[in-house]
Protein backbone atom coordinates (compact mmCIF):
# COMPACT_ATOMS: atom_id res chain seq x y z
CA UNK A 1 0.00 0.00 0.00
CA UNK A 2 1.68 3.53 -0.71
CA UNK A 3 1.08 6.40 1.25
CA UNK A 4 -1.99 7.84 -1.00
CA UNK A 5 -4.09 4.88 -0.26
CA UNK A 6 -4.05 5.29 3.52
CA UNK A 7 -7.33 6.86 5.12
CA UNK A 8 -6.78 10.12 7.34
CA UNK A 9 -8.19 7.68 10.28
CA UNK A 10 -4.81 5.88 9.74
CA UNK A 11 -2.63 9.04 9.70
CA UNK A 12 -4.19 9.76 12.81
CA UNK A 13 -3.58 6.74 14.24
CA UNK A 14 0.36 6.77 12.96
CA UNK A 15 0.44 10.06 14.59
CA UNK A 16 -0.67 9.51 17.98
CA UNK A 17 1.71 6.60 18.33
CA UNK A 18 4.54 8.87 16.88
CA UNK A 19 3.54 11.49 19.77
CA UNK A 20 2.83 8.31 22.78
CA UNK A 21 6.69 6.47 21.48
CA UNK A 22 8.45 9.80 21.85
CA UNK A 23 6.73 11.28 24.98
CA UNK A 24 7.84 7.83 26.80
CA UNK A 25 11.30 7.82 24.79
CA UNK A 26 12.65 10.90 25.66
CA UNK A 27 12.60 10.55 30.01
CA UNK A 28 12.95 6.42 29.45
CA UNK A 29 16.65 8.24 27.46
CA UNK A 30 17.46 10.79 29.88
CA UNK A 31 17.22 8.66 33.06
CA UNK A 32 19.36 5.99 31.15
CA UNK A 33 21.86 8.64 30.14
CA UNK A 34 21.56 10.50 33.33
CA UNK A 35 22.01 7.89 35.64
CA UNK A 36 24.05 5.04 33.87
CA UNK A 37 20.94 2.39 34.42
CA UNK A 38 19.83 0.81 31.48
CA UNK A 39 16.88 -0.72 33.77
CA UNK A 40 15.78 2.71 34.30
CA UNK A 41 13.92 2.55 30.61
CA UNK A 42 11.31 0.26 31.82
CA UNK A 43 10.39 2.34 34.77
CA UNK A 44 6.82 3.75 32.89
CA UNK A 45 6.09 4.64 36.58
CA UNK A 46 9.04 6.88 37.02
CA UNK A 47 8.60 8.53 33.49
CA UNK A 48 5.10 9.32 34.21
CA UNK A 49 5.83 11.26 37.38
CA UNK A 50 9.13 13.06 36.06
CA UNK A 51 6.68 14.25 33.00
CA UNK A 52 3.99 15.61 35.88
CA UNK A 53 6.61 16.77 37.86
CA UNK A 54 8.40 19.53 35.27
CA UNK A 55 5.65 19.13 32.28
CA UNK A 56 6.58 22.80 31.46
CA UNK A 57 9.80 22.01 29.94
CA UNK A 58 8.63 18.62 28.82
CA UNK A 59 6.59 19.59 26.48
CA UNK A 60 8.69 22.29 24.81
CA UNK A 61 11.56 19.33 24.26
CA UNK A 62 8.46 16.68 23.27
CA UNK A 63 6.98 19.21 20.60
CA UNK A 64 11.04 20.48 19.53
CA UNK A 65 11.67 16.87 19.62
CA UNK A 66 8.46 15.52 16.94
CA UNK A 67 9.44 19.11 15.08
CA UNK A 68 13.14 17.86 14.42
CA UNK A 69 12.01 13.96 13.41
CA UNK A 70 9.50 14.83 11.20
CA UNK A 71 11.36 18.08 9.57
CA UNK A 72 14.41 15.39 9.24
CA UNK A 73 11.98 12.35 7.56
CA UNK A 74 10.89 14.99 5.26
CA UNK A 75 14.14 16.20 3.89
CA UNK A 76 15.56 12.36 3.91
CA UNK A 77 12.51 11.63 1.54
CA UNK A 78 12.19 14.50 -0.37
CA UNK A 79 16.29 14.59 -1.19
CA UNK A 80 16.30 10.93 -1.42
CA UNK A 81 13.58 11.21 -4.54
CA UNK A 82 15.16 14.08 -6.16
CA UNK A 83 19.09 13.38 -6.11
CA UNK A 84 19.31 9.54 -4.39
CA UNK A 85 23.50 9.91 -3.95
CA UNK A 86 23.51 13.46 -2.46
CA UNK A 87 20.43 12.43 -0.79
CA UNK A 88 22.00 9.75 1.32
CA UNK A 89 24.33 11.84 2.63
CA UNK A 90 22.11 14.98 3.02
CA UNK A 91 20.07 12.77 4.80
CA UNK A 92 22.43 11.25 7.41
CA UNK A 93 24.02 14.29 8.55
CA UNK A 94 19.94 16.04 8.92
CA UNK A 95 19.15 12.82 10.82
CA UNK A 96 22.52 12.89 13.12
CA UNK A 97 21.67 16.47 13.71
CA UNK A 98 17.81 16.13 15.01
CA UNK A 99 19.14 13.05 16.93
CA UNK A 100 21.86 14.80 18.49
CA UNK A 101 20.05 17.85 19.14
CA UNK A 102 17.09 15.88 20.60
CA UNK A 103 19.97 14.09 23.35
CA UNK A 104 21.40 17.38 23.65
CA UNK A 105 17.76 19.22 24.92
CA UNK A 106 16.84 15.91 26.73
CA UNK A 107 20.28 16.40 28.90
CA UNK A 108 19.11 19.94 29.75
CA UNK A 109 15.74 18.89 30.78
CA UNK A 110 17.96 16.19 33.43
CA UNK A 111 20.55 18.90 34.21
CA UNK A 112 18.10 21.59 35.13
CA UNK A 113 15.86 19.66 36.99
CA UNK A 114 18.72 17.06 38.59
CA UNK A 115 17.13 17.45 42.09
CA UNK A 116 13.68 16.82 41.26
CA UNK A 117 14.49 13.76 38.52
CA UNK A 118 16.97 12.14 40.97
CA UNK A 119 14.39 11.78 43.66
CA UNK A 120 12.16 10.22 41.11
CA UNK A 121 14.64 7.78 39.40
CA UNK A 122 16.82 7.18 42.37
CA UNK A 123 15.46 8.00 45.59
CA UNK A 124 17.78 10.77 46.25
CA UNK A 125 18.88 14.52 45.05
CA UNK A 126 21.69 13.85 42.68
CA UNK A 127 23.14 17.51 43.54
Amino acid sequence: TDAGSLTPFCWFVVGLATVITVAVWLPAFGSVGAYRSFLLSFRLDRHFRAVTRCPGIFVRILISALALVIAGQLVAFALLLAVPVLGVAVSAAVGLYSWFTIAHLVGLWFRWHGDELGTIYLGRPVS
